[in-house]
């Protein structure tokens, strides 16, 4: 093999190390920098938004002795499923609908952005009360390696008040801690 074939050999790998890595980059690590909640809303696609699914209140908007004490609930939820993470950021809700629906929007949204699966949807008790949860997390073993995050979602299976079918729903972002 001669010096100019071994030189352009060695250019061509080169160039293909580098556009793999670019990828992994843009592919990888930077989607696992990116916020995951894109505003007050729950986690969705714009045109999901613009449509207005998930039609949550979030608990922002209640007034200051229910907010405090919905908010509580709720991270007392999310801890007591995930007790080795701590909580990074959150969204917190009351909202009419059903698990499904959340699952079905919010999956969609967090598999097409971050490249998350869904990994559990299961309930359990949390001070005597039933509470739904889904957890999300990183799909594939590249994209852990740079997002250790994930995603839960929670909700009180009753409602907050008997006159109304409101319950409470909250995302967490989650690190181990």
């Amino acid at each position: 093999m001669s010096t100019l074939t071994r030189k352009l050999l060695i250019a061509a790998l080169v160039a293909v190390a580098l556009v793999a890595g670019i990828g992994v980059y843009f592919q990888v690590y930077k989607a696992s920098q990116q916020p995951v909640f894109a505003g007050p809303k729950p986690p969705m696609d714009a045109q999901d938004q613009a449509i207005g699914m998930l039609p949550a209140t979030p608990l922002d908007q209640l007034p200051e002795p229910d907010r405090t004490r919905f908010a509580e609930r709720l991270r007392e939820a999310a801890q007591s499923i995930k007790p080795g993470y701590r909580i990074e950021d959150e969204r917190l809700f009351l909202y009419p609908g059903g698990f499904n629906a959340v699952e079905k929007i919010s999956g969609s949204y967090l598999s097409g952005e971050f490249g998350y699966q869904l990994d559990s949807d299961a309930s359990t008790q949390v001070n005597g009360q039933n509470v739904d949860y889904l957890i999300w997390r990183s799909g594939s073993w590249l994209r852990s390696q740079f997002d250790d995050r994930i995603v839960a979602a929670v909700q009180y299976s009753k409602s907050v008040d008997p006159d109304s079918d409101e319950r409470l729903l909250g995302y967490f972002v989650m690190r181990p801690s």
